[in-house]
């Protein structure tokens, strides 16, 4: 996993050896601050007062621009980790396909903020100081050593006291992240389904769901928080018991001395933190390599074929849509036809299967003579657009939803598909998500239009339309004399003006 992590930050590492060389610089300039004065006092250098402060105060200008330059160097190593980690992510969602994935959607959303939030805080704002405190932990044993051997075995005796205080604890591994997703998918069905919940009456029951996920989180902080306050006051204590011992029993470089223990340790206190974040990352790394590894559902062609203009043809030959057998059935270029079947029967399915969101178990599929299969997935999403009951819109104004899929969309292209979904009484900036469910259902049809798909499925996205919004819709559709289209229905009465319906439990074959 470690292995796979330092991989992960591959692109980042020159920023982050130029943070990490810049923090070194600045944490040696910062302990001078405090051993320059205290050689001073002890030593009584032929030197004026004047003198010291102009060298305090350069060394304090120039620990500052080290700072600066360390916290830009690590920003821009940070943020470019989040970047990659995060496109990676929705790479791998993208080519997984539609079948249920392990995680909800809850569980995801946290993977793609808290895991790799965490991920990134390990490495750009740990692994430097962790890198840091390894080598002036050396260095101030080394110096202590040169002063006193005394004093280097009691600076050592610290050092690794202040490397040890992370193992305070270690059995209790955090689970935190993973309460939290837990947490965030109950959260995220409670507000998918908040008409269920409430129309049934298990506000009540969903309620104590949570709190029970709510205390097992509150176990874990608490357990956690105890650790790491433990942690923190003893890695407070360390440095002072040891800068005393060091002014009792090598009086005589005993202030330098304690001044070397007191200007390392603020650096040493990044040991607790690699501690903290290190397992923390591990998780999040694990669920996060979880959702990357996951085998791709529908593989790309090797070698991916083009379709050809203008509408299609559909072939689906032996098909399974459900358990109760397959489909065949053709399809001419620009016809339009509708299907209807009960519950079940595997009218979505079938819609998916068109456009490689789910697998292809068996049996073959060609649009435009050539076997969906050797179409790569961005081609036949670009020619075939499939508008579903429960579309998504996003939290933006009606053009932006509308150029979703076409970000070059005019307004004035934007207002002809509102048109052709017979919504064109929207203002281009209303806000999307404002709209009643049948104006929604309108717009999601709109968005489709204003791709120009070549072929158009439509799987029950008019069964919040009243009868007249509803024949308005189907007569529109069927004006699209350049696209196929194929609407799916469970009612005849919503396939008006096709060229014929086709019952998908009819044709199943054995």
């Amino acid at each position: 996993m470690i292995s796979r992590l330092l991989q992960l930050a591959k692109k980042v590492w020159p920023e982050l050896g130029a943070s990490t060389l810049l923090r070194l610089l600045n944490q040696l300039l910062t302990a001078a601050l405090i051993v320059f004065p205290a050689w001073v006092l002890s030593r009584k250098p032929d030197i004026s007062l004047l003198a010291v402060a102009i060298i305090m105060a350069l060394i304090a200008l120039t620990a500052a621009v080290c700072r600066w330059g360390e916290q830009v160097c690590g920003h821009r190593a940070a943020f470019g980790l989040l970047a990659h980690m995060r496109v990676m992510l929705y790479d791998a969602l993208v080519h997984k396909g539609s079948p249920s994935p392990i995680h909800g959607s809850g569980s995801i959303m946290s993977v793609a903020t808290r895991d790799i939030n965490s991920i990134e805080v390990f490495f750009a704002h740990t692994i430097g100081p962790t890198v840091t405190a390894v080598l002036l932990s050396a260095g101030g044993v080394i110096t202590l050593a040169t002063l006193d051997p005394v004093a280097g075995l009691i600076g050592l005796l610290g050092v690794l006291i202040a490397w040890l205080i992370p193992l305070i604890g270690k059995q209790s591994s955090s689970s935190e992240a993973t309460s939290r997703g837990h947490i965030a998918q109950h959260l995220t069905e409670d507000a998918a389904g908040r008409l269920e919940i409430n129309s049934h009456g298990a506000q009540a029951t969903r309620l104590n769901a949570l709190e029970v996920k709510e205390q097992q989180l509150e176990q874990v902080v608490t357990r956690q928080g105890l650790i790491v306050g433990i942690r923190q006051g003893a890695a407070l204590l360390w440095p002072w018991i040891s800068a005393v011992l060091l002014v009792a029993l090598v009086p005589h470089v005993g202030i330098v001395a304690a001044a070397i223990i007191l200007g390392i340790s603020p650096a040493l206190d990044a040991v607790e933190g690699f501690a903290r974040t290190m397992p923390t990352a591990l998780n999040s790394a694990q669920r996060y390599f979880q959702i990357i590894d996951a085998p791709v559902a529908i593989a790309e062609p090797d070698e991916p074929k083009p379709l050809p203009k203008g509408p299609l043809k559909l072939r689906i030959s032996r098909v399974p849509v459900s358990a109760k057998g397959t489909v065949s059935l053709e399809v001419a270029a620009g016809e339009h036809i509708g299907i209807i079947g009960s519950s079940g029967s595997g009218k979505s399915t079938l819609a998916k299967l068109i456009l490689k969101l789910a697998q292809l178990r068996s049996g073959t599929i060609t649009i435009g003579g050539v076997d969906i299969a050797e179409v790569s997935s961005a081609e036949l999403r670009k020619s075939v657009t499939l508008v579903e009951q429960k579309s998504v819109l996003f939290r933006a104004s009606v053009l932006e939803n509308l150029r979703m899929g076409n970000p070059e969309l005019s307004e004035d292209e934007a207002r002809e598909a509102l048109r052709l979904a017979s919504i064109s009484e929207l203002p281009l900036d209303a806000d999307a998500l404002r709209l009643s469910g049948g104006q929604q259902q309108r717009l999601c049809l709109a968005r489709a239009l204003a791709r120009t798909p070549q072929v158009l499925i439509v799987d029950e996205a008019t069964s919040h339309q009243d009868a007249l919004n509803q024949a308005d819709l189907s007569q529109t559709l069927a004006t699209l004399k350049d696209t196929t289209v194929i609407i799916i229905a469970h009612r005849t009465a919503a396939l008006t003006h096709v060229d014929r319906i086709i019952d998908l439990e009819e044709i199943k074959n054995p």
